[in-house]
């Protein structure tokens, strides 16, 4: 098979850590939150605002789906 029909593949190790150490994904999608609101909040509504958002509200949601491997 050649390289281009393999997913790109990386390490996580340090967002295991993150997650095992200091927060749940609950607790990190939670934050993830609170920036997104505190960053709305502070914007007055400028338009570049609406791509981060976007970028944090996906890994919010990511980390909101996160379920420990069995």
């Amino acid at each position: 098979m050649s390289q281009e029909n393999h997913p790109t593949l990386y390490n996580y190790h340090l967002l295991d850590r993150l997650l095992i150490e200091v927060y749940d994904p609950k607790e990190l999608g939670n934050e993830l939150d609170e920036i997104m609101n505190e960053l709305v909040h502070l914007s007055n509504g400028e338009e570049r605002l609406t791509y981060h958002h976007l970028v944090l509200r996906t890994l919010r949601d990511i980390f909101w789906k996160l379920e420990k491997l069995k």
